[in-house]
């Protein structure tokens, strides 16, 4: 037989939907109300309805508010589209190529235009997502949304977290390497109110393997095995 999708593998409690996710593609004012202040005000995205959310979600409605402890809150699940043995998982997809490229126009000068890069990211994104009749008209108000305080490079973050969906690791990477969306710790956060910046090495690594465990270690900053130290491209 063929490969199972492994995110088939966890358990379904595991890939609720985050309630940031939501709360963006319900079109939601972006994660002020979440924090119950307004941390970050300069944010376009989720300022209006995201038909992405019928195919993300088994059901439209709110995500789990995490970071938060003693969380009985309850949450909309993936879609299982995207969590059966043989739903396709996809590696590398054309949404991100297209977003990628968009982010090199825009800040490494390689000839092509990012505004076109960018719709070319979103509209494939809607399509991958069986939403292709609503992506031209979110890439021309997400291109609109560039003004004061929001710059292009954000758009296109926030639209690779999007487009991303639902390789969780991939966008925690991107995040962490452009700071868009901007994330908050929550108000009861445990982790010292440090949202991750990294998994842990495995816990029999340093005895196992000491001289590749350390150097590894050496690398991060501060150099300590904890969740909170930062990887050299950060």
């Amino acid at each position: 037989g063929g490969m199972v999708n492994p995110i088939s593998k966890q358990r379904a409690a595991d890939y609720n939907l985050s309630k940031e996710l939501t709360a963006t593609l319900l079109g939601q004012p972006a994660w002020g109300p979440l924090y119950g202040d307004d941390k970050n005000p300069t944010s376009t995205v989720g300022n209006s309805a995201d038909a992405r959310i019928a195919a993300f979600a088994d059901a439209v409605g709110d995500g789990l508010p995490y970071g938060y402890t003693n969380n009985t809150a309850t949450g909309v699940s993936m879609s299982d589209t995207y969590d059966q043995a043989g739903s396709s998982f996809t590696l590398f997809s054309a949404a991100y190529t297209w977003l990628n490229r968009a982010e090199g126009a825009l800040i490494y000068a390689s000839g092509e235009n990012a505004n076109t890069m960018l719709t070319n990211g979103i509209v494939e994104s809607f399509t991958a997502a069986g939403m292709g009749a609503f992506g031209a008209a979110k890439a021309t108000e997400r291109i609109a949304d560039v003004a004061g305080a929001v710059t292009l490079a954000q758009v296109i973050a926030e639209e690779k977290w999007l487009a991303l969906f639902p390789d969780g690791f991939a966008a925690w990477a991107e995040q962490r390497r452009t700071g868009f969306p901007a994330l908050h710790a929550a108000t009861d956060a445990v982790n010292g109110g440090v949202i991750p910046h990294r998994m842990l090495y495995p816990s029999g690594e340093a005895v196992a393997n000491p001289n590749g465990w350390a150097q590894g270690v050496s690398t991060l900053t501060p150099a300590d095995d904890k969740n909170t130290s930062t990887i050299w491209w950060e």
